[in-house]
């Protein structure tokens, strides 16, 4: 981060797809006493692709129909309007399918935005990982969901 020009802009980007299923994380419930806790049985997911900028603990993010090449591209093209100014954006992402195909790539130089990307197996070095735990906690746990 200290190496890019003031005016440059580096994202850190990943798809997620959480299910709409309760998640008890925990509960108090004194020993002996039965007591049903509701959860949901279904296996309804959100597909999400988002990114964050650490700089301003900004995030952009959006769901849609499938993580593919097609939802990149329109990831692409919100990180363009949102970052109208910068020159050059540097989105950094793992190594997922849709993000290294040639289709994504030229995209991504259309947009004016250079892909980076992670080594294998290394999801604990992108800062957006973290935000999935987080929205887990505050959206996802404990949470009765009907779908």
């Amino acid at each position: 981060m200290s190496n890019t020009p003031e005016n440059g802009l580096i994202e850190f980007g990943d798809g997620v797809y959480p299910t709409m299923v309760t998640k008890v994380s925990y509960g108090w419930i004194r020993i002996g006493i039965e007591k049903p806790i509701l959860t949901t049985a279904s296996r309804t997911r959100i597909n999400m692709m988002g990114s964050l900028n650490l700089k301003t603990m900004d995030v952009t993010i959006d769901a849609y129909e499938t993580i593919n090449s097609i939802a990149i591209s329109e990831h692409f093209k919100k990180l363009k309007l949102k970052y109208h100014d910068a020159p050059k954006i540097h989105l950094i992402l793992d190594r997922g399918p849709y993000n290294t195909n040639l289709s994504t790539q030229e995209d991504a130089k259309d947009y004016g935005i250079t892909l980076h990307y992670l080594s294998s197996y290394t999801p604990n070095l992108n800062p957006i990982e973290r935000l999935r735990e987080v929205m887990n906690e505050h959206v996802r746990n404990n949470k009765f969901c009907i779908s």
